[in-house]
């Protein structure tokens, strides 16, 4: 799969230095007759983090490279990670949370925000962050129905 992309990549590249325009195809669902490729076409997703150890600046610096991976759109859900290491995380919760809605790169007032914290670190776009990290996950989709829950470790696939 990860071969095919980059020869598309390569295509693309190719065409442009030698001033080809690219058109985007249309793409034929045989779901479009119920709706749900329009949906799944408005869904963006984007993931973030940064590693100052600073609150703030953590969560500064990783909502802008949020708002640069969404290309501006305003997230309906974000989910945040507070990752500490193999010892306690250097983030306050509360500051994080207070910082993800103030500043020039402040989510909106209707964003639905789910906070937890790792001790162990967490994937982000195929990295593994061990140690301190705050890390976002934001989704534009205004189609989407979110529900936050909470399962033990006894309910979860490992039982």
């Amino acid at each position: 799969r990860s071969e095919s992309k980059l020869r598309l990549l390569d295509s693309v590249r190719r065409a442009l230095a030698e001033g080809r325009s690219i058109e985007r195809p249309q793409i034929a669902h045989a779901t479009s007759s119920h709706g749900l490729a329009n949906a799944a076409a408005s869904v963006r997703i984007g993931v973030a983090k940064s590693t100052k150890t600073d609150t703030a600046e953590a969560t500064e610096a990783a909502l802008r490279q949020l708002a640069s991976k969404l290309g501006g759109a305003t997230p309906d859900v974000v989910l945040v990670v507070l990752c500490g290491g193999s010892e306690q995380s250097p983030y306050d919760l509360d500051a994080c949370l207070a910082r993800l809605r103030a500043g020039s790169h402040a989510l909106g007032a209707s964003t639905k925000v789910a906070a937890t914290t790792s001790a162990w670190g967490i994937a982000v776009e195929s990295q593994w962050i061990q140690g301190h990290a705050i890390a976002l996950m934001g989704i534009c989709d205004p189609e989407g129905s979110y529900e936050v829950c909470y399962a033990g470790a006894s309910q979860g696939s490992e039982a």
